[in-house]
């Protein structure tokens, strides 16, 4: 069994704010890479629009699984929620 199947790999969150006029995403995914180590991508931006997305790599499942809590801890303190 690895890390990948204990944590979760995947989240999706939003923040719909209509007074604001705040409809967006963040999601997030770990997957792995070419080089043995993993990769969190991080698509987000307004729902309905194309996303602007960022790939960072790690150097094993463990830790992007670890940045992908921490980005989703970030998120949840901007308002953000899952669903």
């Amino acid at each position: 069994m690895t890390q990948l199947d204990l944590f979760p790999t995947a989240a999706h969150l939003t923040r719909i704010d209509p007074e604001e006029d705040a409809f967006r995403y963040y999601s997030l995914a770990v997957m792995p890479d070419l080089f043995g180590g993993a990769a969190l991508v991080r698509p987000w931006g307004r729902i309905g629009v194309s996303a602007t997305a960022r790939i960072e790599l790690h150097p094993s499942e463990g830790t992007a699984v670890d940045a992908l809590q921490a980005w989703k801890m970030r998120k949840t303190r901007r308002g953000y929620r899952e669903g």
